[in-house]
């Protein structure tokens, strides 16, 4: 409950928090750190991409939220104002009609031209818990802002249960990603 209305926030403070710590104890440095998350991580690595992006030579969003308005509106329409899943993610996230500037300021998508590592979003093109939508108008955020950004959208999958395929092509990609801009 405590992380209820945190999102970029205090919840975003704690990740932050533990990698600068890694950093200051000489386990890791922002020269080999990439942050990679999925679904609600997926948001907190974009979030730290757009602000924090000295922290991390790379990003990887998978199924990610970029834009929190966007996404309690899809929500709304799709699931209803009076429907239980909207009343949790007004909880979680926070109100658009009452909350509307505080989502605004928290959401990665605005910021597209604070990124300055190199970005791999990844998104089930099916997804109906985040749609694909978010990840795609990130991808023109960031590629208008002149940023290093690469997309996979993964045909007929949703947020979650992939075939074996888009398992492994997924994990591949990934890999790919760190191979190419991580130090070794």
């Amino acid at each position: 409950m405590r992380g209820y209305g945190e999102w970029g926030g205090v919840m975003q403070n704690d990740v932050i928090d533990a990698v600068s710590h890694l950093y200051e104890a000489g386990v890791a440095s922002p020269e080999n750190t990439c942050i990679v998350g999925y679904s609600y991580g997926g948001y907190v690595a974009l979030h730290a991409a757009a602000f924090t992006p000295q922290q991390f030579k790379c990003i990887v969003s998978g199924g990610g939220v970029s834009d929190l308005l966007a996404s309690m509106k899809e929500e709304r329409r799709e699931k209803g104002k009076d429907s239980e899943a909207y009343d949790y993610w007004l909880k979680s996230i926070g109100d658009p009609e009452t909350q509307r500037e505080k989502l605004i300021s928290a959401s990665p998508i605005n910021f597209a031209d604070r990124v300055t590592a190199p970005v791999l979003l990844i998104h089930g093109e099916e997804d109906k818990i985040v749609y694909a939508n978010q990840s795609r108008r990130m991808k023109k955020a960031l590629e208008k802002a002149g940023a290093d950004v690469e997309y996979l959208e993964l045909a007929y999958e949703g947020h979650r249960y992939w075939s074996l395929e888009n398992e492994v092509l997924y994990l591949r990609t990934i890999e790919g990603f760190l191979a190419k801009h991580l130090v070794k």
